[in-house]
C-alpha cells in the first residue's frame, strides 16, 4: 500500500492544525463527551481519535506535557501502561478482532 486514503481527515488537514497541544487541551477538558475523553485517571487519560485511521483507535496520554516517555515519573508510567492494557481488553471484548 503506497497511500492511506482517509478523506474524513480533510477538515483537520485544511485547518492548519491545532495551535496548542491537543493532549494538554483534552486532558484539561470539562466536557469529556464533546472532547471524546473516555476516562480520566489521576495521571493519565483515555481519548478517542477525532480522525481515526482504523476502527477502535484510542489514545492514552499523560496530563503532564513531556516530550519523551522517559520524562514521565514512575506513577505516570505505571498508570499509562495500566490504561493501555485496560483499553486493549475493552477493545478486544467490544470489537472481537
Amino acid at each position: 500500500m503506497k497511500w492511506l486514503w482517509a478523506p474524513w481527515r480533510m477538515a483537520y488537514i485544511s485547518s492548519g492544525g491545532p495551535k496548542e497541544c491537543i493532549f494538554c487541551t483534552k486532558g484539561a477538558s470539562s466536557n469529556e463527551k464533546e472532547d471524546l475523553v473516555l476516562f480520566k485517571g489521576k495521571k493519565c487519560f483515555i481519548l478517542m481519535n477525532l480522525y481515526p485511521y482504523n476502527p477502535g483507535h484510542l489514545m492514552v496520554a499523560p496530563y503532564r506535557h513531556v516530550g519523551n516517555l522517559t520524562e514521565l515519573d514512575v506513577d505516570e508510567r505505571n498508570e499509562l501502561m495500566e490504561l493501555i492494557v485496560k483499553s486493549i481488553a475493552i477493545l478486544q471484548k467490544v470489537m472481537n478482532p
